[in-house]
This record gives structure tokens, sequence and C-alpha cells, in this order.
């Protein structure tokens, strides 16, 4: 004799109805917590201004401090700070537009004419 269900078509509906509710919560929260995640790395004093990721295990940050920025490389040997500028002094020089190419060969010409007499 075969083994007779009690499944009836409601119960498989009612199950895809939870299966596809529990993956969209999922999603949500996945959303929610990438949309605000990066509040957890600003503090009232230290900002994390820029983040790139090198590699799998390494990371270059700017962080901000006391209004200076910290140029950081993370790696799994430890954290090293490269460089420590101004905040106000790397604000006006990436605000300022790029030279084109032109006025910038013609710089480069003189330079290397005037450095070569």
């Amino acid at each position: 004799m075969p083994a007779q269900s009690s499944a009836t078509p409601f119960q498989g509906i009612l199950t895809i109805v939870i299966i596809v509710l529990v993956i969209a919560v999922a999603y949500y929260a996945t959303y929610l917590i990438g949309a605000h995640g990066n509040r957890q790395l600003n503090g009232r004093m230290i900002r994390v201004r820029e983040r790139f990721a090198l590699s799998r295990d390494k990371m270059f940050c700017v962080v901000e401090f006391n209004n200076k920025l910290y140029f950081i490389a993370i790696t799994n040997g430890g954290v090293e700070v490269i460089d420590k500028v101004d905040s106000a002094e790397f604000d006006t020089v990436t605000a300022a537009a790029p030279p084109n190419f032109v006025d910038a060969l013609k710089k480069a010409w003189e330079n290397r004419k005037g450095g070569g007499a």
C-alpha cells in the first residue's frame, strides 16, 4: 500500500509564501546593514574618509583625527601610518581643478629645458 500524504494544496502554497517572506526579510536586513554599516566606522573624534581594499588581506585607509588626515596601510602583519597631512591642506589640493594635458606637457618641457641648460 502506498503511503498517504496528508498535505493539502493550501499547505504547499503556505510553505512557498513563507520561504519567499524569509528570503525578502533576509534581503532587507542585508540592505540595511550595508547602508548603515559605515556609521560604525565614524566616531565623534575619528572619521574614516576613504577605504580601499588592495587585496584580500591588505587595505588602504584615509582617517581624519584632530583636523589631520592619516594615510594608513592595514595588513595581517599590522597597521602602519604612511603619512600625515593637515585636513585643510588636503581639501584645498583636492578642490583645485586638475591641469589639462597641454599645460602639464608645456610645464614639463620647460622644466626639462631649464634643468638641462
